[in-house]
C-alpha cells in the first residue's frame, strides 16, 4: 500500500516530512506547499484528520509520551505544537526566520531549533518559552539530531557537521563563546 498519486482522493500535495506515533498507530505528514498537517492511519493509509497550521511547513516530529506533534513553519518563524488527537495548536515558540529543523528533549523540556539562512542553532526552554543559548554554525543549516540516550546534539550545515556541546551553557549557566562549543 502507498500514498496515491495526484488525482486520487488521498493525494496530499507535496508531503515533505513524516513521523509516526506508535502508541496511537498514526502517521503525521506535512505538506509544505499547502501548510497542512495530516493525521493518517498507518495500517490503512486513510486520512483521519487534517489541519491548516501555517502558510508553509517543513518538518514534523511526534512526542509520543505527551501525544504532541511539533511542526516547523519557516515563514512564520515558529515551531507549533499540536495535540496529537485533534490537531489543535496548543502553543508555539518563536524560533527565527527560516526555521526548518528541530529536535526535542522532552525530559528537560528543551527545544533545539535550526534556522536555514543564518545557520543558527537555538536552544529554547519550553517551560519559560525563552531562548537560553544560541550557536552560529554557518549558513544553510540542514539538519539537527538529538540523541536522548547520550544527550548529544548534532547539526549539519553548509559548513560541515558539528557536535554542539551545550550542557555547560545550559546546566552550569555559564556563558561561553560559540567557538569553544564545537
Amino acid at each position: 500500500m502507498s500514498i496515491p498519486i495526484k488525482g486520487h482522493p488521498m493525494y496530499i500535495g507535496s508531503p515533505d516530512s513524516i513521523d509516526i506515533n506508535r502508541k496511537n498507530e498514526n502517521l503525521y505528514v506535512i505538506s509544505y506547499s499547502y501548510g497542512l498537517l495530516y493525521k493518517i492511519d498507518y495500517k490503512t493509509l486513510k486520512i483521519i484528520r487534517k489541519a491548516k497550521v501555517a502558510y508553509s511547513l517543513f518538518h514534523v516530529l511526534v512526542e509520543e509520551v505527551k501525544n504532541e506533534v511539533y511542526v516547523s513553519a519557516p515563514l512564520e518563524s515558529k515551531i507549533f505544537v499540536l495535540d496529537g488527537d485533534n490537531l489543535e495548536v496548543k502553543r508555539s515558540y518563536y524560533a527565527g526566520f527560516g526555521v526548518r529543523e528541530f529536535a526535542v528533549d522532552s525530559k528537560k523540556d528543551l527545544l533545539f531549533v535550526g534556522t536555514y539562512f543564518d545557520g543558527k542553532v537555538k536552544i529554547i526552554d519550553m517551560k519559560k518559552n525563552k531562548t537560553i543559548s544560541e550557536y552560529t554554525l554557518g549558513p544553510l543549516l540542514r539538519s539537527i539530531f538529538y540523541d536522548s540516550d547520550t544527550k548529544k546534539l548534532f547539526a549539519a550545515s553548509g559548513c560541515g557537521v558539528f557536535e554542539i556541546k551545550y550542557q555547560n551553557d545550559i546546566y552550569d549557566k555559564k556563558q561561553s563563546e560559540t567557538s569553544k562549543n564545537f
